[in-house]
């Protein structure tokens, strides 16, 4: 006579806690490599929309004899990039509109909502009106012109529109001449919201420690700049900033003249000088 047995279909506590172990092993495991993910996704998605704001600079200047578009106009029709409401300026006819295409996937325009304040120039409850500001002062380049440009060290950086002759070996080259910069936001995008990229502005270290800058030719590139201990904060003697930058069509002594803030006029950048 044969007896028939029940079969066991429960687990016990034992086999249960090893299942929630694996389980959570394979979290650990997944989570960094999801966040890395998610992480080149929004640096890639930002590296696009430089390139596309780029390429919309040079579309321009190839409808317009060849020069880039006056820095006023750039972001703002009326002038002011501060005042609002304000007129979408001369790149957002290149691109349809969209001024996402100003924002950081990162940041989004400092991601904080203005609740119960007034909305950026755009209508959306964001503190800034973009991520990436335009270097104001190479208003007016050339393309195809052989303009060079590039950095001193910060703890170089002289108050002198000349640079001495002792710092030219030092200087770091530029692939092209920038025209847009992923800006600090603490350093000074989120105080002066003007578009502007200049004086003591730096570039943002969102990015693996760095920043996208979109240069004339169309290119673009991170760039990871020199910082001094607090990104927060901004240190002159360690932080590279668009006063260190130089520029010079010939290369030699006596030739490279600082850029930024010193009231050039259109087109100054073609031909740098005192």
């Amino acid at each position: 006579m044969h007896i028939l047995r029940r079969t066991r279909l429960a687990f016990t506590l034992i086999e249960l806690l090893i299942v929630i172990a694996i389980i959570a092993l394979l979290i650990g495991i997944l989570l960094p490599t999801l966040a890395n993910a998610r992480r080149i996704a929004m640096k890639t998605k930002c590296m696009s929309n430089m390139r596309q704001i780029t390429m919309a600079s040079v579309v321009y200047a190839q409808d317009y004899k060849d020069l880039l578009w006056p820095a006023n106009f750039w972001a703002d029709l009326d002038g002011d990039a501060t005042t609002l409401p304000f007129t979408p300026g001369l790149l957002f006819s290149y691109v349809n509109f969209a001024d996402f295409v100003v924002e950081c996937p990162s940041n989004k325009r400092s991601r904080v909502v203005s609740v119960g304040g007034p909305p950026n120039g755009f209508g959306w409850a964001r503190d800034l009106n973009f991520d990436y500001t335009m270097f104001d002062e190479v208003q007016g380049a050339q393309l195809g012109r052989a303009i060079q440009v590039a950095y001193v060290r910060p703890t170089d950086a002289n108050a002198a529109p000349g640079l001495p002759v002792s710092l030219i070996p030092t200087l770091t080259y530029f692939r092209a001449l920038p025209i847009f910069i992923e800006e600090s936001t603490p350093v000074w995008n989120q105080v002066f919201t003007d578009g502007y990229w200049g004086n003591e502005d730096q570039v943002s270290l969102r990015h693996d420690k760095g920043g996208h800058i979109g240069f004339f030719d169309g290119t673009v590139e991170l760039f990871r700049p020199r910082r001094g201990p607090n990104a927060e904060l901004r240190e002159p003697t360690q932080d590279f900033e668009a006063n260190d930058i130089y520029a010079s069509v010939k290369g030699i002594a006596g030739s490279w003249w600082k850029v930024t803030d010193r009231g050039q006029p259109y087109g100054w950048i073609n031909s740098p000088r005192f």
